[in-house]
C-alpha cells in the first residue's frame, strides 16, 4: 500500500496523484466521486484561500476543507 498525505498539506501551486479518498460518510465519498477526484488523478492546488480551487486536467473546481482533508495524494 502507497504512503500518502492529506491533500490540504500540499502548498498552492502543487501537484499531487490521488491514491485514496476517505469519507466519513458515503455522501461524501459520493460527491467526490462525481468532482472526478479518483485513484490516479492528478491534482494541482491552484489557490487555498478563501477556499480550495484544484485543477484536475482542464477543469478547475472549487471544494470545501472537507472534501480536501479526505482526499489522499502521493506528492509529484
Amino acid at each position: 500500500m502507497k504512503q500518502g498525505m492529506p491533500l490540504f498539506m500540499l502548498k498552492k501551486g502543487q501537484s499531487g496523484r490521488v491514491i485514496g479518498v476517505s469519507s466519513l460518510s458515503d455522501k461524501g465519498l459520493r460527491k467526490s466521486m462525481s468532482f472526478g477526484i479518483l485513484p490516479g488523478t492528478v491534482i494541482k492546488v491552484l489557490q487555498v484561500f478563501p477556499v480550495y480551487v484544484l485543477q484536475m486536467e482542464h477543469t478547475e473546481l472549487a471544494v470545501d476543507i472537507q472534501i480536501v482533508k479526505s482526499i489522499l495524494v502521493e506528492k509529484i
